[in-house]
């Protein structure tokens, strides 16, 4: 971390690289909230499928967020995604907050989360 105290600076985060050469700054780091907090969240920008998710969990993320709260076999009927692998990817949704989970009649339904802006 780089900071200035009395002139104008950039605020925004960056990645880099240490390398033999010393220290190399590169792009900013779009799309995450909260980087410096220990638990950054992936924002969506422009309705784009957010960052760090599989193919499966960002199809099943949008499925839920077309189907509102719906049980696991209307997510297997919409996206394909069945048994275990259903399972890992609701459960990763839900670990890192894009989705929730409630029963219905004993049922567990699920529901994506609004995004964060």
């Amino acid at each position: 971390m780089v900071k200035m105290r009395t002139s104008q600076h950039d605020t925004s985060i960056h990645r880099y690289a240490i390398g033999s050469s010393g220290v190399v700054v590169g792009e900013t780091v779009k799309g995450y909230g909260g980087v410096l907090t220990g638990l950054p969240l992936v924002r969506f920008e422009d309705g784009a499928p957010p960052l760090g998710l599989t193919r499966d969990e960002a199809a099943l993320l949008q499925a839920l967020r077309e189907l509102g709260e719906v049980d696991a076999s209307a997510l297997t009927r919409r996206t394909g995604l069945q048994g275990s692998a259903l399972a890992l990817a609701l459960e990763r949704l839900r670990h890192l907050a894009y989705a929730s989970v409630r029963r219905r009649q004993e049922v567990p339904v699920y529901r994506a989360k609004p995004a964060t802006k």
